[in-house]
């Protein structure tokens, strides 16, 4: 992706509970009394009443970053990407993202063998209407053709399964500080750990630390930043590192059970 194109080299996500809270949130940010400036219409990426033909679902909101003091005014004109998803939207795309892990695909940018999209188009579809009552991208597909064609696709790709016994570093004890660098390698034998951990007390040296990092590894490793307040709240906001699929799975099942 050209970095002209990218509006989230700077972004927040946030996960709801709830659709509700989600909304009430995102009206809250709309009406808050900042210089930021909105820089689309309201329903541009609202991919929760319009979902992409992938089933991703979600919402971006893209602001130009805006600022009357000293320090901030350099800054004034970048972009600052805000995503809102709920937690079954959260669990359907960390699936996708282990996926593509796991099977060297990108279903995350459909750019993948078309079984794989197919599978989560489907399977964002049951999570839609078993959890949220919604519709997403196959719509138009009855209750016992959507759970039929997802079962089938299943049992030829058996990704339930692998997610359910999937547990790696998420059960593994990690001592975290308030900042922390996931380090995926790519370039790692079977045996070997792929998800490494560093953890500082100071921003600042995480920063230097993630700069020698890019470096070092290249476009052999994915390397994040990321902060938060506890070991939990890291992992539920990054699951995909430490492939962790089974509230997808949890989904999945209370959903084939309803339909």
């Amino acid at each position: 992706m050209p970095l002209s194109a990218m509006h989230d080299i700077a972004g927040c996500r946030m996960i709801f509970d709830d659709l509700v809270t989600l909304n009430e949130v995102r009206e809250s940010m709309h009406d808050a009394r900042w210089r930021h400036r909105l820089t689309h219409e309201t329903t541009k990426y609202d991919y929760i009443s319009k979902p992409k033909p992938t089933g991703y679902r979600g919402i971006h909101d893209v602001y130009e970053y805006a600022v009357n003091s000293i320090g901030g005014k350099p800054w004034n004109g970048l972009k600052v990407e805000i995503q809102y998803r709920t937690l079954p939207q959260h669990a359907w795309a960390t699936a996708v993202e282990v996926a593509d892990l796991i099977t060297s695909n990108r279903i995350k940018f459909a750019d993948a063998q078309q079984h794989y999209v197919r599978y989560f188009q489907l399977a964002s579809e049951i999570i839609s209407r078993t959890s949220e009552s919604q519709k997403s991208c196959c719509r138009e597909m009855s209750d016992a053709a959507l759970k039929d064609e997802f079962q089938g696709a299943d049992r030829r790709l058996g990704l339930l399964q692998t997610f359910d016994n999937l547990r790696g570093t998420s059960e593994r004890g990690l001592k975290f500080k308030r900042n922390t660098l996931l380090i995926f390698r790519f370039d790692v034998g079977e045996n070997e750990d792929s998800l490494q951990v560093l953890t500082y007390e100071n921003v600042n040296r995480a920063i230097e630390a993630y700069d020698e990092l890019e470096k070092k590894y290249g476009e052999t490793a994915d390397i994040v930043l990321v902060r938060g307040e506890s070991e939990a709240n890291i992992r539920d906001a990054f699951r995909n590192y430490f492939s962790d699929a089974r509230a997808f799975v949890d989904l999945m099942q209370h959903g084939l059970n309803v339909l």
